[in-house]
C-alpha cells in the first residue's frame, strides 16, 4: 500500500458504526507504518476525530452546498500558498484540529478547511478535490464556474496521488 485515500460518505463519523472503527483502525496503521493518508469530506472529518479532534454538525445541521473559495497556505502538501474555487457538500465540520496537526487551508465559510498533520504524511480537505460532472449532478448543484472548482481540486488531488510513486 502505497497510500489510502478516503473519500465521503452521507454517514457522520460520530455515529461510531463498526465500519467506521474498521476505517479507523486502518488509519492508526497507516499512522504506525508512515503511510500517507488522504481524507476527503468525511475522510478530513474521520482523520480529525481518530487523531484527538472534533467533528460537530454546522449550522444547525443543515445541509450546504456549492462552491466557495479556499486559500490553502503554504505546506508540505500544496507547496506554495494557493487559492482556487472548490465544491462542497456537507453538514458536519471539524472544529477542533487533533493534538501534532495544523490548519493548512480555510475560507470564509470555515475556519478549518484542510489539516496536515505535524509528524506524518497525512492531510484532510473538507471540500469535495474529487468532484465532477457526476459529483454536480448527483447533489443538485447549479454552479457557473464548475470546471474552475474541478481544475483546483484535481490539481490538489494529483498532489496526493504524484507524491506515492
Amino acid at each position: 500500500v502505497r497510500g489510502i485515500i478516503i473519500f465521503g460518505s452521507a454517514t457522520s463519523v460520530n455515529e461510531n458504526s463498526s465500519w467506521q472503527k474498521s476505517l479507523e483502525n486502518l488509519l492508526l496503521i497507516a499512522f504506525e507504518n508512515n503511510i500517507p493518508i488522504l481524507g476527503i469530506c468525511y475522510g478530513h472529518q474521520l482523520i480529525a476525530k481518530t487523531f484527538g479532534g472534533t467533528v460537530k454538525m454546522l449550522w444547525k445541521g443543515e445541509i450546504k452546498r456549492g462552491s466557495r473559495l479556499v486559500t490553502v497556505e503554504k505546506s508540505i502538501f500544496s507547496g506554495r500558498r494557493k487559492s482556487g474555487s472548490l465544491l462542497y457538500s456537507h453538514q458536519d465540520g471539524v472544529t477542533k484540529v487533533p493534538p501534532n496537526f495544523k490548519i493548512i487551508a480555510s475560507s470564509e465559510m470555515l475556519n478549518i478547511e484542510a489539516i496536515e498533520s505535524t509528524e506524518r504524511p497525512i492531510w484532510g480537505f473538507q471540500t469535495h478535490l474529487e468532484a465532477t460532472e457526476a459529483f454536480v449532478d448527483e447533489h443538485n448543484l447549479e454552479l457557473e464556474r464548475t470546471k474552475e472548482s474541478f481544475s483546483f481540486g484535481h490539481k490538489l488531488l494529483d498532489t496526493f496521488i504524484l507524491s506515492l510513486k
